[in-house]
């Protein structure tokens, strides 16, 4: 069997269970929350994490132990793109989780929270750089950007 394809279809399905994950606390996000809406929200964001750390994980082995040279990466600007491109979507959602968290203990289950606009604009930013990541993929994955 060939390890290479089965790392690269966990990484592809791991990034849409983690796209899919902040488009839910797009749809999710209110202006006001009650604490059962921040605790659901919460779950899903715990769900991007868990994504998160696997994609991770999973291109890391890709980049260096199965498939390709690590060069081929490495000597890629698009690739070095991307990568910089998940690591602002990572450092960004560190905010919306923290409210999330804060609230999580601090709210009871029919006590209500205003979300701050910002918790809502860093979502729909996050999504928004995540469209470019696969796209990147794609263009990795047809030799563009080999120096």
């Amino acid at each position: 069997m060939n390890y290479y394809l089965i790392f690269r279809y966990l990484h592809l399905l791991f990034l849409f269970i983690m796209i899919g994950s902040v488009i839910t606390q797009q749809f999710l996000l209110k202006k006001q929350m009650n604490g059962k809406e921040i605790r659901v929200i919460s779950r899903t964001d715990l769900v991007y994490g868990i994504s998160s750390i696997v994609v991770v994980g999973l291109g890391l082995t890709l980049w260096f132990g199965v498939g390709k040279p690590a060069d081929f990466y490495s000597k890629n600007h698009l690739f070095l793109i991307k990568v910089g491109l998940f690591i602002l979507v990572g450092l960004l959602s560190v905010y919306p989780t923290l409210f999330y968290r804060n609230k999580r203990k601090a709210l009871k289950e029919n006590e209500s929270t205003k979300v701050p606009g910002m918790v809502r604009w860093v979502v729909r930013l996050e999504l928004i750089i995540l469209l470019f990541i696969p796209l990147l993929a794609v263009l990795m994955a047809a030799g563009t950007g080999l120096s």
